[in-house]
């Protein structure tokens, strides 16, 4: 059984204050769920974090974005949404297709 080394993730999350969290196409519950936990984790040690998705959030998983906080930019926008960020965490990606455009 191998172990993970988290200590390149802890260093990234230590020497930069600006996160932009994101997921692949068409999220569904386990990709939005994992951007809203990863978001509060790092709001928790004093970060700034902006979710971007670059298709919308369906019906159905609305409830796990009660604030409304992920914000929707297509390859237009996408550009804009990075302005600040330092690092970035994509989270439920098994392959780069899956990010389509964006």
């Amino acid at each position: 059984m191998s172990t993970i080394d988290w200590a390149p993730v802890r260093r990234v999350i230590e020497e930069h204050g600006s996160f932009l969290v994101t997921s692949h196409v068409n999220p569904e519950g386990d990709a939005i769920g994992s951007e809203v936990a990863l978001a509060r984790f790092l709001r928790e040690r004093g970060k700034t974090v902006r979710i971007v998705n670059p298709t919308p959030t369906p019906d159905n998983c609305r409830f796990l974005d009660p604030e409304g906080e992920i914000i929707l930019a297509d390859a237009s926008r996408a550009g804009a949404v990075f302005d600040g960020v330092e690092a970035v965490f994509i989270v439920d990606l098994s392959s780069w297709v899956q990010l389509g455009n964006f």
